[in-house]
């Protein structure tokens, strides 16, 4: 009777203990970013073109073809950019081309497509341009049927100070450079600057008439 008792009496005494002994708590789960992609930059962005048009792109295009008339000054606008090199991959090649010093400007001039004078959209769209440049006064005759195909197409003018700027911000935007952009407006502004405090105090009556003359036999 005692061992029983004293049995009953350990029991007891274990049971009360572990009423009341203190819970210990699970560890909460931690958050983990196993399985959670890192978010991706996003490289979009929107350009408005010398015709108002406004564009939308993913990212800057890779395949930049130049075309149509005055192609020239359009290539002289895109090789103030270091990226023009990679990017640029083809071109008008037309009478007053720089090709000369083309291979000077760009060490990739002998991979470029130089597309004959006049060239049409079957000539400029197996060069699978992401983007075409042109002069604004091309769209009619070579953007529209661009744009059928499915190419799209950036409008430039590049004639007046202001349109100049206008346009170089439009292309640090497309070859993802809004800093370069910058420099070259800097840069030129600074020379207008110049010219202008230089001929501020001229009047009218001191100013020259000027006769500018272009001939070709070209057609």
């Amino acid at each position: 009777m005692h061992y029983r008792y004293s049995l009953l009496s350990a029991l007891a005494i274990l049971m009360i203990a572990s009423a009341c002994s203190p819970t210990v708590a699970e560890p909460e789960a931690q958050p983990t970013n196993e399985g959670v992609a890192a978010s991706e930059p996003d490289s979009s962005f929107t350009i408005t073109d010398a015709l108002g048009r406004e564009l939308d792109f993913e990212q800057p295009p890779q395949r930049v073809a130049i075309a149509g008339r005055a192609s020239s000054l359009l290539a002289n606008a895109l090789y103030l950019f270091p990226e023009a090199s990679q990017r640029i991959v083809g071109i008008e090649d037309r009478t007053q081309s720089a090709s000369p010093i083309l291979p000077v400007l760009d060490p990739n001039s002998s991979d470029k497509i130089f597309f004959e004078k006049n060239a049409g959209p079957e000539q400029i769209a197996p060069a699978q341009p992401d983007v075409v440049i042109l002069k604004s006064y091309m769209a009619e005759s070579l953007g529209e049927p661009l744009e059928i195909l499915g190419i799209t197409v950036v409008y430039l003018d590049l004639e007046t100070p202001e349109q100049f700027f206008r346009d170089i911000e439009t292309l640090g935007k497309l070859f993802g450079n809004p800093e370069r952009a910058q420099e070259v407006r800097s840069y030129y502004q600074q020379r207008l600057d110049i010219i202008q405090q230089h001929t501020d105090g001229i009047t009218e009556e001191q100013k020259p008439s000027v006769l500018i003359i272009q001939y070709s036999d070209k057609g």
